[in-house]
């Protein structure tokens, strides 16, 4: 049932501050496993008194949905619902991801549609060390205010679907300005907004009394509500065109 995620599963939203770097590595010490080792542990032990008693062990295993650079901040999906990375990743039907980016100097109104028509840049991928050069995809790209303190001279707003490795950098690299700080505000319909709930249950209500409510850096959240409904549609979605996908031997036959 895509409005009825399965509880058996987590998923949080995290505004993960500069500084942490967006994986579960042990080894890390910068890891976003040690910056929320207390969050995991009350997670896990939430979890033993539902699963009546049984061990989870120390904390719960819970992992991030794609990346975000270490030196960039804001939303990052954790979960343990292995179904949810081919869902929001799948290279045919990405989740949008909306960023509010600081930059150094002045973006011409030139270089903003040259951004939203797509600019040539390199990039290396971080799993296999693959590096391709080529033009990124048409997006949206806005001008906001720029961030208080940050100390960029202009801002911008850049939806993307596609996600190559620090792609906003390259992009703004190629039109000669440098990125002073980059923030993920949403993935697909899960933003860091924080919605209160209301007595009647009306979501639009709660989106309107919290439009300036955010997560707090550093703050984590279970994704529940619409948005949580969202990731169960998305779930239910990837595996029909899974199962309608023509298999190999198929592909074969028909040719």
């Amino acid at each position: 049932n895509a409005r009825e995620p399965s509880s058996r599963f987590v998923y949080l939203k995290y505004n993960k501050p500069r500084g942490v770097t967006c994986t579960m590595e042990p080894s890390q010490k910068s890891s976003m496993l040690y910056a929320l080792k207390d969050e995991l542990k009350v997670l896990a032990e939430a979890r033993r008194k539902i699963n009546g008693g049984a061990s989870l062990g120390g904390s719960a295993r819970v992992f991030p949905v794609g990346r975000l650079d270490r030196d960039s901040s804001g939303l990052v999906l954790l979960t343990d619902d292995g179904r949810v990375p081919e869902a929001l990743l799948d290279p045919k039907n990405k989740a949008s991801k909306t960023y509010d980016v600081d930059v150094d100097r002045f973006v011409s109104d030139a270089s903003i549609e040259n951004l939203r028509s797509g600019v040539v840049i390199t990039t290396t991928q971080q799993r296999d060390g693959i590096t391709t050069t080529a033009a990124t995809s048409p997006c949206e790209v806005s001008r906001i205010p720029v961030t208080k303190g940050s100390h960029g001279a202009d801002a911008l707003r850049f939806i993307l679907t596609e996600g190559r490795n620090r792609q906003i950098r390259k992009m703004c690299e190629a039109i000669g300005v440098e990125v002073t700080s980059l923030h993920r505000r949403s993935i697909g319909d899960v933003s860091l907004s924080v919605l209160s709930a209301t007595e009647d249950g009306d979501d639009e209500k709660r989106k309107t009394e919290n439009a300036g409510s955010v997560l707090e850096c550093g703050g984590v959240r279970a994704v529940e509500g619409e948005e949580l409904v969202y990731l169960a549609r998305a779930v239910a979605e990837s595996a029909a065109r899974r199962q309608a996908a023509p298999t190999g031997g198929a592909k074969a036959r028909a040719a």
